[in-house]
């Protein structure tokens, strides 16, 4: 589900040192979360794990990355429209 809309930036670390400032992540369909850290590889978080790994963090969403997956969709779907008006024409 990586093409999720929402993605969050932490602000703050988390208490135990899982999430750490910079790190963007999304929340998962199975409620996990998948991250990707500023500088190591990325991973995930089981969803009973979160609670824990969260605590003590903050983070924001990502506004820039939201606004790019829809311009991406946008440009997609007026793609699309010109392929069925194309079709349409057959």
């Amino acid at each position: 589900m990586r093409g999720s809309f929402l993605r969050f930036i932490v602000t703050k670390n988390s208490d135990n040192g899982t999430f750490k400032k910079g790190d963007k992540f999304w929340y998962l369909k199975n409620g996990d979360i998948m991250i990707h850290p500023e500088k190591e590889p990325g991973g995930w978080i089981a969803k009973c794990e979160i609670e824990k790994a969260q605590r003590g963090m903050a983070c924001v969403e990502d506004k820039e990355y939201k606004q790019q997956m829809i311009a991406k969709l946008e440009k997609e779907l007026e793609k699309l429209k010109s392929n069925c008006q194309s079709y349409l024409k057959l």
